[in-house]
């Protein structure tokens, strides 16, 4: 009974099954147990944040808002754009006759100052191996999808799935798509 009001709050932060029993060292069973008890006890002692915990936990619609698809979207075409551009400014001299050096990353060479640059250099995504996986990866991060979901979706290890989803979220976090606290729809979420 120690444990019920801490997880309560666990439950209610939206925090994951797997997490708050590994948290709170209980089995799964009574997880849900618990949950139960405390969806009653909600409905009945606070109706009014039952009926926002149930809208956004019990989703028949897990189609994103309109705001938080469109970021979604934003987010896509940089990395779609980044990855695809054939031409640049050169950081150094600000010249534009520049070529592209071949390969998926976009490197390029100034013919100026014979500077060479990457397009991904001061980024999250600088340094990350396999952009072929960018565009399917950050999909499943925006989706909510779990580590292991990510692991299973991109064929990556557990450890480069953690990894990429760090550098993911702190790419759509630094391109300003932060969730919006209130909405009722599915949001990605930038924290663990």
């Amino acid at each position: 009974m120690h444990l019920w009001s801490t997880f309560a709050v666990y439950l209610l932060a939206g925090w994951s099954s797997p997490k708050v029993a590994s948290r709170l060292k209980i089995n799964h069973k009574a997880y849900f147990s618990w949950g139960q008890a405390v969806r009653e006890v909600m409905a009945d002692e606070f109706p009014d944040l039952h009926q926002w915990w149930t809208t956004h936990h019990d989703r028949e619609n897990l189609q994103p808002a309109e705001h938080i698809a469109a970021q979604q979207q934003a987010v896509i075409t940089w990395i779609e754009t980044t990855l695809s551009a054939q031409h640049a400014t050169c950081p150094k001299c600000g010249g534009t006759p520049t070529y592209r050096f071949k390969g998926a990353r976009p490197k390029f060479k100034c013919q100026r100052c014979i500077t060479s640059f990457s397009l991904l250099a001061g980024t999250p995504l600088s340094g990350m191996l396999h952009p072929e996986l960018w565009v399917d990866f950050v999909e499943g991060v925006m989706d909510g999808q779990s580590i292991p979901d990510l692991k299973r979706r991109s064929g990556l290890g557990m450890g480069a799935s953690t990894r990429w989803r760090g550098q993911f979220l702190l790419l759509i976090e630094e391109q300003g798509h932060l969730e919006r606290k209130r909405s009722t729809d599915l949001t990605f979420k930038i924290a663990n």
